[in-house]
Formats: C-alpha cells, structure tokens, sequence
C-alpha cells in the first residue's frame, strides 16, 4: 500500500473491499437527482453510517484517520456530484 500522503480510494477498497460496495451503492443513489437535502439525508442515514463501519476508528482494518478522510470525501463527493451539477 502506498505512504499515507499518497493513500488513494483505491488503496481503502484492496484492503476493504465492501468499500468499494459501497460507492457502487453510492453511484446508483446518486442517480436518483435528489435535492441537497435529500443527499445529507441519504447520507446520514444510509452511507455514513455504512463507511464508519468500515473505515475509521471502530473499523478492523482501516483505522487511520486519513483514511477516514479520504473515504469520507470520495464517497459523498459521488453522492454529490450528480445532484449538484
């Protein structure tokens, strides 16, 4: 794996694969065209609660916080992007 200030997303998923699970559940939320209270919604409610489980301090593998970070922003970027562009 790759230093921490070179860590990508990609990096996360070959040691957690259910990370990668969840952004293809994120991509096809994120078709849906929600309204920006509709995607803190869905992501409070469904995806946050997923990716903590799997990356941060309760996860088994990835505790670091950078890795959190880097989840943190992939994830909700994808759930994001195409409801806000």
């Amino acid at each position: 794996m790759n230093t921490l200030s070179e860590l990508t997303f990609a990096d996360l998923c070959k040691t957690e694969p259910r990370l990668g699970e969840l952004y293809i559940k994120v991509h096809l939320l994120s078709q849906r065209h929600m309204n920006s209270s509709e995607v803190e919604n869905t992501w409070y409610r469904d995806i946050k609660p997923a990716m903590v489980k799997l990356v941060g301090y309760n996860s088994e593998h990835l505790r670091k916080s950078a890795s959190y970070d880097i989840a943190y922003q992939t994830l909700f970027n994808a759930l994001s992007r195409e409801n806000n562009g």
